[in-house]
């Protein structure tokens, strides 16, 4: 058998099949130079940047302070717990001590005390009726020293 030959580009067969097509001429556009900005912060930006951030700063510090007065409330509310069931036991041992048969049996067992009987009472009738006599004042010197002492040694007992 023969051998075909290959088509190569100079082959007829190939110029028949993939005809030459005539190369176009890009022109070159010329170059244009474009410049980028290094970008910088404008002062609308800048300044919605600083309020967000002293935003954030407040609430910061806000939730910190809210957290104090939250601690304090709670350390408050736990004394106030504990002085309300002081005021209870308290007043249980107010109402036991003034109980009426309470006070009745502390004086019979711890101080001896018994209740009075009717005829333990005795009285007694005076024939004569209490009298008070005032002495004549005398106005020496002597006297009103004595009442002067006599009212000190009063005092003094």
């Amino acid at each position: 058998m023969a051998r075909m030959p290959r088509a190569s580009r100079e082959s007829v067969a190939y110029q028949e099949t993939y005809p030459a097509q005539p190369k176009e001429q890009v022109q070159a556009e010329p170059l244009r130079v474009i410049r980028t900005r290094k970008r910088t912060m404008r002062l609308p930006q800048i300044m919605c940047l600083a309020m967000v951030a002293g935003i954030a700063g407040f609430l910061v510090c806000n939730q910190m302070r809210l957290t104090e007065l939250t601690t304090q409330v709670a350390n408050q509310e736990e004394q106030l717990q504990t002085l309300q069931d002081e005021y209870v036991s308290l007043k249980t041992r107010q109402d036991r001590e003034l109980n009426l048969t309470y006070v009745e049996n502390y004086a019979q067992n711890v101080l001896g005390m018994v209740k009075m009987d009717s005829n333990s009472v005795e009285y007694i009738e005076m024939n004569n009726p209490d009298r008070i006599e005032v002495a004549k004042n005398t106005d020496g010197v002597l006297s009103k020293i004595s009442q002067y002492v006599a009212a000190v040694k009063a005092y003094l007992q």
